[in-house]
């Protein structure tokens, strides 16, 4: 049976992102190394990435209707592209935040995200937009 990145993603509870090559390519995990600022293309990748979570979770019938609690942002949120980090689920947005924070060297894990509540200004927000 073939696993999909998002639920190897879901799984494993990564506190990195996948890397999707070419379909003859294996799929790898990828840590990427802080940069402090990100360049616009990175943040459009991570944002792609992120999507595809929300895009997945559609195709395997997850309503937009069910909610789900986001441990960052604390409001409820639609549960397609909800991501597990640890004991910690968060919404898209949010977990789009938290990777940039991340990869740009503001966290060094989800824990510290939710703690120091850097996620904000949630409202209105769609995912991985």
């Amino acid at each position: 049976m073939m696993v999909s990145r998002h639920q190897r993603h879901r799984q494993a509870g990564r506190e990195d992102l996948p890397y999707a090559g070419a379909d003859d390519e294996p799929r790898v995990w990828v840590t990427l190394t802080p940069a402090h600022e990100l360049t616009r293309g990175q943040l459009a990748a991570v944002h792609n990435v992120m999507r595809l979570f929300v895009d997945d979770d559609l195709a395997r019938g997850v309503s937009p209707e069910q909610l789900m609690e986001c441990d960052a942002c604390r409001t409820a949120r639609p549960m397609p592209g909800f991501i597990r980090y640890g004991s910690h689920r968060l919404c898209n947005p949010c977990a789009t935040d938290y990777e940039v924070a991340r990869i740009g060297g503001q966290v060094e894990c989800a824990e510290q995200f939710v703690r120091e509540g850097i996620a904000g200004g949630r409202d209105g927000a769609t995912p991985a937009s």
